[in-house]
């Protein structure tokens, strides 16, 4: 067997032991579940990984180094859109109507940006399942 789940390789994909494709495909869909579930604190599964199983493979370290950066970079994006948006709303406040479409705006802006979060965190799982390497667009890079 070559040692590729599908034959022979594509392009910029390697050889990898099967658990290591597994483990960097869960520090992206760990995370993603985990930011359901524990919404701010979906950043923990991919530092674990890192810290765990990264120590002994360059390709889990990528993957969960990626992940961790990238939830992070959500984290601090949430927090400064929540902060605005309680600004705005205070200032809005005396005017009923600007309070609501601040609100609606908001929501719809956050929705908007949960769902190509979603997506990104998809297709980096693919990759990582796949061997391919994979950057999120607009993340941060705080950890390296």
């Amino acid at each position: 067997m070559s040692g590729y789940e599908y034959g022979d390789p594509q392009p910029g994909q390697v050889w990898l032991d099967p658990g290591d494709r597994s483990t960097a495909m869960w520090a992206h869909l760990g995370a993603l579940i985990a930011s359901f579930v524990f919404g701010p604190l979906a950043f923990v599964v991919p530092l674990v990984i890192m810290q765990g199983q990264g120590k002994r493979s360059p390709y889990v370290r990528e993957h969960a180094r990626e992940s961790l950066n990238f939830q992070l970079t959500v984290l601090i994006v949430s927090v400064a859109a929540v902060g605005c948006a309680l600004i705005l709303l205070l200032a809005a406040l005396p005017t009923l109507g600007a309070s609501l479409l601040l609100l609606i705006l908001a929501g719809l802006a956050g929705l908007a940006a949960s769902i190509v979060a979603f997506v990104w965190e998809v297709q980096a799982t693919m990759a990582a399942n796949a061997g391919r390497p994979y950057r999120y667009p607009l993340s941060l890079r705080l950890v390296s």
